[in-house]
């Protein structure tokens, strides 16, 4: 018999009651598949109780065309590969071939986004195992040029809406390890043969189980688009979920592929290049015909009768060219006028202002740095401006690194582990029992690491440095987080600044705790660390401050410590505590 807790369980996980309702004929408003499929349309049809109250959900003879393309499809059903593939040319068609402005704006993003690249700074108790392991993960992302990779799929991210790639083996890699990182145009992932691509268990080339989630994947051998390609012989792999990664931005619930993050700009795009188009035209036709002439005296019509079509026909538009800087008399009752230029030249700026700023909002980019102008813009607004952007670059990053940057990294742990000798003896047992328990996805989670970008630099250095000052003496903040938010590491930093001031790291470290929290005072820095100290052995504080022996450094007025000895003493302890340490260290 089942206990409550089994119960429970299959309460929470399964279906208690299944209710499935009888075969019935298809919608009319849908066909077979959906590549053909009409999209049911809503609308009240002007029935005005439909709103019930709600004066967004009525439809009249003023917004009914406006609402006429509404549907209730799902997600999948409305972002059709019929739909995706129109939209997907449109944009690569308009932001990368023909647009200046779109194609400033992807590189902008994916260059704020991606930088030069991420770093990985492991966490690890033994720090020589945690250089060596980022030793080795720098040798190979440069090795399959990660950083470029990364910025092509945030390209391909935002004007084609998805960036498919595979985890493969490359053994043609100057590297130890030989896992690589392909990427795939989104083309390639479809369902092959023109099965039905929309069912309840796969969705375009995407395999899912019944929670979802993607299992499978089906990648065309050849791009659609290749000379090579023929669609009478359509070759096609299936992948594992694991060895594949589809990144895209899904915007409601159960999407499962992507649509192009730019598609409600597209046509904002069209507008501005035919706006440009007609500026240019107008001010070319006005310079081009700049006099007319006319008459308030027309010829008789006896005499039209007679020189029309010789003479006066040709004549009325006829072009006469004029000498430069040259005057000319008139016949009488004939008058010359300058075409006034009508063109919309005051307008054009502000009309590409505002195209410029609706197109960026759709990627959460400012406009003067879409438009890589800000003139209008004081100190405050265009910082307040690049903190919204900055906040969605960090939310952006934090995807990257979830869902490609960790996959890569237990894959490259797992690969790396199998190498005898690349990686620490202790990491590779545990790395490997770790796939042996778990699996090879929850390498990332049991090894404690970050991922390190490039910072958002300030435009006042100055005003930045007070404040991080401040955040230090106060507590908020740490030196490590601001090395991280500026793309550093403190473990290097601290490294290299050492050893050009001839000191150890950890001599370096206390200078700086000195400059820092004392105000440079390394007595006011001693005199804490004593406290501390005697505080941890209350028998020890009681003994040095009430008897008078040769333990006592204290007793009485005349035995207190000069402060040059003190200071020598704490010297001292410092080397010898260092000592200890880089001893254990090596034990380790």
């Amino acid at each position: 018999m089942p206990t409550s807790q089994d119960m429970t369980t299959e309460a929470i996980v399964g279906v208690q009651f299944s209710h499935e309702a009888p075969p019935a004929k298809p919608h009319p408003g849908y066909e077979k598949s959906h590549r053909s499929r009409r999209p049911n349309r809503g609308g009240s049809g002007g029935n005005i109780q439909a709103g019930y109250g709600y004066d967004s959900a009525d439809t009249n003879h003023l917004n009914r065309r406006h609402w006429a393309y509404t549907d209730g499809n799902s997600a999948d059903a409305t972002a059709t590969p019929a739909a995706r593939k129109i939209i997907r040319e449109r944009a690569r068609y308009e932001v990368l071939k023909n647009n200046p402005i779109g194609l400033g704006i992807v590189l902008t993003l994916a260059n704020d986004c991606i930088g030069t690249g991420p770093r990985l700074l492991m966490g690890l108790k033994n720090e020589k195992h945690n250089q060596r392991i980022q030793k080795h993960w720098t040798e190979w992302s440069q090795a399959i040029t990660l950083a470029d990779k990364l910025h092509v799929a945030k390209m391909s991210k935002t004007v084609d809406g998805e960036v498919v790639s595979r985890i493969t083996v490359n053994p043609h890699l100057d590297t130890q390890v030989s896992l690589d990182w392909q990427l795939l145009e989104c083309d390639r992932l479809e369902a092959p043969w023109g099965s039905d691509d929309l069912q309840d268990n796969y969705v375009d080339g995407v395999h899912l189980d019944r929670f979802g989630y993607p299992v499978a994947y089906d990648i065309l051998r050849h791009h659609p688009g290749n000379h090579t390609y023929y669609s009478g012989q359509v070759n096609y792999d299936t992948f594992d979920a694991r060895n594949i990664i589809h990144w895209f931005r899904a915007d409601r619930p159960e999407q499962h592929r992507g649509v192009s993050e730019v598609q409600t700009g597209l046509n904002l795009f069209a507008l501005m290049r035919r706006f440009t188009l007609a500026t240019v035209s107008a001010a070319e036709t006005a310079a081009n015909i700049s006099l007319v002439m006319t008459t308030d005296s027309p010829i008789s019509n006896e005499e039209y009768d007679v020189e029309a079509e010789s003479l006066m026909h040709d004549f009325w538009l006829d072009a006469v060219s004029l000498e430069r800087n040259a005057a000319t008399v008139l016949p009488n009752g004939w008058d010359i006028r300058q075409i006034a230029a009508q063109q919309p030249s005051t307008t054009y700026s502000m009309f590409k202002h505002e195209l410029i700023a609706e197109i960026s909002r759709c990627l959460t980019m400012p406009y003067n740095i879409a438009a890589a102008n800000s003139a209008d813009h004081n100190y405050a607004s265009g910082r307040l401006d690049h903190q919204t952007y900055h906040h969605a670059l960090k939310v952006e990053r934090d995807r990257i690194g979830r869902l490609i940057l960790n996959r890569l990294f237990s894959e490259w742990m797992h690969e790396a582990a199998l190498v005898p000798g690349l990686l620490p003896k202790t990491v590779s047992r545990q790395v490997l029992d770790t796939v042996h328990k778990h699996g090879v996805s929850q390498i990332a989670r049991e090894f404690r690491h970050t991922w390190n970008w490039d910072g958002f630099s300030h435009s006042d250095p100055v005003k930045e440095a007070q404040a991080d000052a401040l955040k230090l003496k106060s507590g908020i903040t740490h030196r490590a987080a601001i090395y991280s938010a500026s793309g550093l590491d403190i473990d290097t930093e601290d490294t290299i600044a050492a050893e050009n001031s001839n000191m150890s790291v950890d001599e370096y470290r206390k200078m700086l705790t000195v400059a820092t929290y004392f105000n440079g005072n390394a007595f006011g820095m001693m005199e804490g660390e004593e406290l501390a100290s005697t505080s941890l052995d209350r028998d020890a504080t009681t003994e040095t401050s009430t008897t008078g022996g040769a333990g006592s450094s204290r007793a009485g007025g005349g035995g207190q410590e000069p402060p040059q000895l003190r200071q020598a003493n704490l010297i001292k302890r410092m080397k010898d505590d260092i000592a200890k340490r880089k001893a254990r260290e090596d034990e380790i």
